[in-house]
């Protein structure tokens, strides 16, 4: 394939990405209102299922052709990928807020039971008991 039809085809595919995207979203909008759920639950839910199915989808298929040693492996990787990539966040963003915001992650904010960075009563953790 050429070098500008490949760029054509690369730009055609980003436009109908952004455009389903932004039809995806819409819909689940709409969807989380008739439930009466949050946006976040919605959200969290649909972003859980979209990083999972890949991994499910090759793991059915792999069974079906008697590799299960491949969906034994894509699942064990896939499941320290994201345990890494959490532990390795959360650590940044720790370090970051503490670095630029003192306040948020104080000693005496902690001790004296204040939620931290991502709302979770840290006071269980410095051992104060309030």
């Amino acid at each position: 394939m050429e070098l500008w039809l490949a760029a054509i085809v690369l730009i055609i595919g980003m436009g109908i990405l952004y455009l389903s995207s932004e039809l995806a979203v819409d819909r689940l909008i709409l969807l989380a209102s008739k439930l009466g759920a949050s946006m976040f639950t919605v959200g969290f839910v649909v972003s859980s299922i979209g990083s999972d199915l890949p991994e499910i989808v090759n793991s059915i298929i792999s069974s079906y052709l008697g590799h299960g040693n491949i969906s034994v492996g894509d699942s064990l990787g896939s499941v320290n990928t994201q345990i890494t990539l959490v532990r390795g966040i959360n650590s940044l963003l720790l370090y970051i807020l503490q670095t630029h915001t003192p306040r948020i992650c104080h000693r005496r904010n902690i001790r004296s039971g204040n939620r931290g960075y991502l709302g979770i009563p840290l006071s269980r953790w410095s051992g104060h008991k309030n």
